[in-house]
């Protein structure tokens, strides 16, 4: 074998006990985490300028009258 690929080979072979114990850790972190996401109710932060003002029911009353008052009468 070459000196390259000893080195490779030493990068996966080296130390694998503790390789193979973080990674477990890792992925249980990342369950854990995953599982505590609750997708469904997630809220977005407003994006200023498109939020949604409540406006007033409309009534019965017209607000500009098609027939002007005549002054007086």
């Amino acid at each position: 074998m070459t000196m390259q690929s000893e080195k490779i080979k030493d990068v996966f072979v080296v130390n694998w006990i503790s390789k193979l114990v973080s990674l477990l850790i890792a992925v249980v972190v990342w369950f854990t985490i995953f599982s505590h996401l609750d997708r469904k109710n997630q809220k977005t932060p407003p994006i200023p300028g498109t939020e949604i003002r409540p406006t007033a029911p409309p009534s019965d009353q017209p607000t500009n009258p098609l027939i002007t008052p005549v002054p007086g009468a």
